[in-house]
């Protein structure tokens, strides 16, 4: 009933209440399995996302979210790797692995989030499209940066060689099996049916993918959009919204329920230890955010048209981190050096870019028309 409210948004709600439940249940700690959202939460939501883009604006707006994608992880990763270098003392693989953790945007919030507030289309499909596809390539170069720091004999050559492979062959397995479903799905007329199939693609095309050493979030993505240029019967668009929308407040429920065990590990690091390379974390996140906005306000426009006014500000706050790069940093190996402080500062600037920035969306655009409120409610 609190979700209703379009003024909070749903999986903030459903992250304090998580966070609610898990301090009344006091000693009894509970902790998110970080394949819990890389392979049970995650293909649904990146399926959704990229099926429910349109591609014929998503070309007209290729470079923002190529910027903001490419440059957008690879500039955060290095900022945040400089600032932690400076202020923790880290050495600069580990700090440069604290950047790739924080560098993801979040899919779940910022669709569950952005979506329902009535922006412009072009601005929607920007932040939508930047949040599906940066979780490919910043979980790619996480994954690189751990393993150069586990294998300190890997050599520059192949650690691009699997850099690469994992990009090339997530976009072949994405085409191929979206191709393929594609052809299947016309030849069916029945919604369930429908459900079952792109269902089945999206998870047996992630589990494929990992087992190929590809981006698995990048294959469902490409998958996604594909089959999303045959339109799917209107019952199982229906279908999958709900899917979506009970995928997304499962998460953050979760999230919410294993946060106080991931900061009481953490109370031993409270002073300046953590304090500094978590504020510097944050200062980095939003300017290198800020620079980007920036650039995406210089490039030249599709057919000279400007974006609406405020999308500065929309894009500047639609920087959410959540649940994946949560997922990322509880997979890190115990042994791994600063483990405990990689995570708490991570866990950090979640809390803060999805309780702040998520909570505080809505002031940032335009008084909505009276008669558009019902249609623009968070919940389907």
């Amino acid at each position: 009933m609190a979700a209703r409210d379009p003024r909070v948004p749903y999986p903030v709600i459903a992250l304090l209440c998580g966070l609610a439940l898990a301090l009344c249940l006091g000693s009894v700690q509970l902790r998110m399995p970080p394949n819990l959202v890389l392979g049970l939460f995650l293909p649904i939501l990146l399926f959704h996302g990229a099926a429910s883009l349109d591609l014929a604006m998503l070309r007209q707006e290729i470079g923002p979210v190529t910027l903001l994608v490419v440059l957008g992880v690879l500039a955060t990763t290095g900022a945040v790797g400089a600032v932690v270098h400076a202020t923790a003392g880290f050495s600069w693989a580990v700090a440069l692995l604290c950047g790739a953790l924080v560098a993801p945007t979040d899919p779940a919030a910022v669709l569950a989030i952005v979506g329902p507030l009535g922006v412009d289309r072009r601005l929607t499909t920007i932040v939508n499209a930047e949040s599906l596809f940066n979780d490919g390539v910043a979980l790619v170069l996480f994954g690189l940066l751990l393993w150069m720091i586990t294998s300190p004999s890997l050599t520059p050559g192949a650690a691009f060689a699997r850099l690469g492979g994992a990009v090339v062959g997530a976009l072949a397995l994405g085409i191929a099996i979206g191709l393929a479903g594609r052809a299947v799905r016309r030849g069916l007329d029945n919604a369930l049916l429908d459900v079952a199939l792109t269902v089945f693609l999206a998870y047996g095309g992630y589990l494929l993918a990992t087992q190929v050493a590809a981006s698995g979030p990048l294959e469902i993505v490409i998958t996604g959009l594909v089959m999303g240029t045959t339109p799917a019967p209107p019952r199982a668009e229906r279908i999958w919204s709900g899917m979506a929308v009970l995928a997304t407040v499962l998460l953050f429920l979760t999230m919410g329920l294993s946060l106080p065990a991931v900061v009481s590990g953490a109370t031993g690091l409270l002073g300046l230890r953590v304090w500094m390379p978590l504020v510097a974390t944050l200062v980095a996140v939003l300017g290198v955010r800020a620079l980007l906005v920036r650039g995406v306000g210089l490039l030249p426009r599709h057919g000279d048209r400007p974006l609406p006014p405020g999308a500065s500000r929309i894009l500047l706050w639609a920087g959410l981190r959540g649940a994946v790069s949560l997922a990322a940093a509880l997979s890190l190996p115990s042994t791994l050096p600063h483990r405990l402080l990689l995570v708490t500062v991570t866990c950090n600037v979640v809390l803060f870019t999805l309780i702040v920035q998520g909570t505080t969306m809505r002031l940032l655009l335009p008084p909505l028309p009276a008669e558009g409120h019902e249609d623009m409610a968070p919940l389907p």
